[in-house]
Parts: C-alpha cells; structure tokens; sequence
C-alpha cells in the first residue's frame, strides 16, 4: 500500500466530541475534536500493554483514559497521568501516541499517512465538483468499509467498460458501450492522470428492469471527463446533449490488506428535488451492490505478473493507474510486492499503459 498521500478517512461530520476509531492502512487510528472543534488524529493504540483506547474514558479537555491501566493522553498524543507512577516519577518519554497531520477540505478529513514532513510537498487531493456551478443537487452517501481490495475499486472506478455487462438492469447495457477510445493525459509528477471518452457515448437501452436515467429524467451522455489523483480520488463528469452536467466522484482507501473505505458523492443537475434525491439514493444502492458482487467474483488465482493479463483499450486508465501505484511504491522503498494482495506488481507493457 502507498503511505506517502493525503488519504480521506471520515466525513467531517462523523468526528464529534466522542472518539471515532478507524483502521487505515493497516495503522489503527484514533480521532478527536476539542472542545472548540479541533481537529486531532493519533494511534488508537496505548504503548503500555496495545489497549485501543477508544474503548476508554473520555475526560476533561479532551484528554482519553486508557481501559486497561487508566493512563491518561492528551489530544496531541502526549501521556499526562500514569496513576501508579509516584508523584515524583517522570512518565517515560516514549509512553505517547504517534500523531498525524490532518486537515478539513470539502466535508472530508484528510489524513497524511506518510514519512514525516512529506505532508508539505504534496496537497491534498480534491475534487473539481465546484466547476459546475450552483444549479446541481449534491448527495453524499454514508462512509461505507467495502469487504475488497483497493487496488480492484480503484481498477472498477477507472473501467467503465464494465457498466453494460454489470449494470444492464440499473444502467443499461449500452450505456458505456463506446468509451474505449479514450485519450490519456497522465500528471508530469507521475501521481494520477485526466481522460476524456473519445466518442459520444450512447443511450441507456430501453429493456433494462429499472431504467434509473428516465427516472431521474437524464438525457443522453454526450462525452465522460476522468480524473484520478492518489490518494484514492476518483471522478467522473458526465455532459449531456442539453449542456448540462453531473458529476459522480469517490475517495477509496484501503483499510487493510482486504477492506477499503468508500466514501462517495455525486452532484446532479436534473430532478434537484426530494424525489431526486431518493431516486438517486437507491440507484446507488442497487449500484454499489452490483460492483461489490463483480469484484467478489474475482479470483484469487490471477497471475501476479500482470504482463499475462489481456488488455484492450478500455482497460488503459486501469492500466495506468497500476504503473504509476508501482513507480510510487518503488520510489519509498517499499518495493512492487507493497501494493497489497497481489505478490507482485511488474512495470506494464508501455503500449498497454497509454
């Protein structure tokens, strides 16, 4: 897994004043807010004897009891009381939580889960939702930890030619049809890319069960602009014959090994109403539903030389996006075999990732 990236890790709205505990990356993480509303990010794990503190006592000012052996913890991570030290003891340096830089931008925390410093030269990734202006409706679904490896979302969110095979009842199955020409152009800091679908795409069929895009009084997709920055950030801007456009975008980070957070949104400019919004709630549940049982179906066995794997046009952003996860992992160190259930991640064939 890459560390060195700004990675969301809760709606702003989650963190109150009680703790929120939340596995990111392998590390178990503990947030907090102060009293004025600040924001703090440490292990949720005491020195002492490994207790997760969330399971503790909340005290004045923020500060957090363990449960085991009640040592106490500031919200910078700083160990205030041990109550079996004598008075004139010095708590152990050592006995203190790692912290992490953290940050509040569009309704998401943003978390910095690499080496010290790194934090400066790198900004948080975002969203370009604000280009479409005020006239659109914006959902944000519920953080959502998905039973999937990262690096699959990540490849299921840059296929879009998938959605006629596994959303022909929500979709339908021409709704993606011609986007595997697609034009590429990747950041010079190596760190994600933007594709534009080459030709129109068509028009969701008439024979699907739930034909979502009448509900929700959609007209035709005329083109879809990409765009992926690590750290997970995903999104897509649909235009439409009419001129207007929607947006659907999606912070995805791993968990662990085999979970990943979800945390996603999507911005519509057509049906900007109650009914809309119910509409568009339940097409992304039976949406979410769909990709979880495609990438579930996905075996274990598959080679770990990705040079084996076929590939056509439409699988180029995936393609991509794997090449610069293995040039990062190399650059900290950390080798191919990093990116997590996979064993190894070689360079791809060069024409593949274009």
């Amino acid at each position: 897994m890459l560390h060195d990236s700004w990675y969301a890790v809760a709606w702003s709205h989650e963190i109150k004043r009680a703790p929120l505990a939340r596995t990111i990356l392998g590390r178990e993480l503990l947030f907090r807010r102060s009293p004025t509303g600040q924001l703090h990010v440490t292990t949720n794990v005491c020195p002492h004897r490994q207790a997760r503190l969330s399971a503790g006592k909340q005290l004045a000012d923020g500060r957090i009891q363990c449960p085991y052996h009640a040592w106490e913890f500031d919200l910078d991570g700083r160990c205030v009381n041990v109550p079996t030290l004598p008075e004139d003891a010095r708590v152990p340096p050592q006995a203190c939580l790692t912290s992490y830089p953290a940050v509040e931008e569009q309704s998401l925390v943003w978390v910095w889960m690499g080496r010290p410093g790194g934090e400066s030269t790198h900004p948080v990734p975002g969203f370009d939702y604000d280009s479409l202006g005020a006239q659109v409706r914006h959902q944000r679904l519920p953080s959502t930890r998905w039973q999937a490896n990262y690096i699959d979302l990540i490849e299921n969110a840059l296929d879009p030619s998938h959605i006629q095979t596994v959303h022909p009842n929500t979709l339908g199955p021409n709704w993606a049809a011609t986007v595997g020409n697609v034009s590429i152009e990747a950041f010079e800091n190596g760190r994600g890319f933007t594709a534009v679908s080459g030709e129109p795409l068509r028009a969701v069929a008439d024979r699907n069960l739930v034909d979502f895009r009448k509900l929700l009084r959609l007209p035709v997709v005329k083109t879809a602009h990409y765009r992926f920055d690590f750290g997970g950030v995903t999104q897509v801007r649909y235009e439409y014959a009419d001129g207007c456009s929607d947006m659907a975008y999606a912070a995805i980070t791993p968990s662990d090994e085999q979970h990943t957070w979800v945390f996603f949104g999507i911005l519509r400019s057509h049906m900007r109403n109650f009914i809309g919004d119910a509409l568009q709630q339940t097409a992304m549940f039976f949406l979410q539903r769909e990709d979880l049982a495609a990438i579930a179906n996905l075996s274990q066995e598959r080679p770990a030389d990705l040079r084996r794997r076929v590939s056509v046009g439409s699988d180029r952003m995936g393609n991509l996006y794997l090449k610069q996860l293995i040039r990062l992992l190399e650059a900290e160190g950390r080798g191919p075999d990093a990116a997590g259930r996979r064993p190894s991640l070689p360079v791809l064939d060069e024409d593949a990732a274009q």
